[in-house]
């Protein structure tokens, strides 16, 4: 996954509100053009059925290109998580799944969306 514009952010967002805990994201990138890319990570939470920015824009003339993400139901029911591409007022679906109680959505830029369970299975791969 790439933004590369300043209008352009990644969000997340529920598909309603958590039954007891909001939902933990962690996300790494790099961040820079050409040969000067730099690491970053970025730390967020869901806020029930809000957007919640989970990369924000990078600088002008910038690109940030996600890494690895992940996002772990630790709430005590299953949620829906919808990560979506926004640019400026357009918001663009990249990906929605149904997370069980402690199923966990991992991205990375090689093997793209996978939902594991918390006996370490791979339940859903795209």
């Amino acid at each position: 996954m790439l933004i590369d514009t300043t209008t352009q952010t990644l969000e997340i967002k529920l598909a309603g509100a958590v039954n007891s805990n909001e939902i933990p994201i962690v996300l790494a990138y790099i961040d820079g053009e050409a040969a000067n890319f730099f690491p970053t990570l970025q730390h967020s939470i869901s806020n029930g059925a809000s957007d919640v920015t989970v990369l924000d824009a990078p600088e002008p003339r910038g690109k940030r290109m996600v890494k690895f993400m992940y996002i772990r139901n630790v709430d005590d029911a299953a949620v829906v998580v919808t990560i979506q591409l926004a640019d400026s007022a357009t918001n663009r679906e990249i990906y929605k799944v149904t997370l069980a109680v402690d199923d966990t959505l991992v991205y990375t830029d090689t093997t793209g969306f996978k939902v594991i369970a918390t006996d370490g299975t791979t339940k859903v791969t795209v």
